[in-house]
């Protein structure tokens, strides 16, 4: 689950139908990582989108968690920092580690 993908170069903020995805930076003490939310469509704008971002991280991580998935973090000495089913901690509030929030693509839709 760390994925790197470019900043969206081009964004209208008159388009009112469309699907964002967003990607989440975080934090874990020394420990950096991204992660890519599946992306959003339907009648939106963008600040709602970044507002709930931390929110749908947790509930996505959590998921993927709970399947088997990983959640890998790296330092600067090229450490890795993992996360999964084995070291859950139940209390963990996983959208606490989310320092940055970014549009990196917005696909424009046909209103229904």
């Amino acid at each position: 689950m760390h994925n790197r993908e470019t900043t969206i170069t081009h964004y209208d903020p008159n388009i009112r139908w469309g699907s964002h995805s967003i990607q989440d930076d975080l934090c874990h003490f020394g420990y950096r990582g991204t992660y890519t939310l599946e992306p959003v469509s339907g009648n939106c704008r963008a600040g709602h989108h970044l507002s709930d971002a931390p929110e749908r991280f947790h509930d996505a991580i959590e998921e993927a968690l709970e399947q088997g998935g990983t959640l890998e973090l790296t330092n600067a000495e090229g450490d890795v920092l993992v996360f999964g089913s084995n070291n859950l901690d139940e209390d963990r509030d996983f959208e606490e580690m989310v320092v940055g929030s970014r549009i990196i693509n917005f696909t424009e839709e046909a209103t229904p």
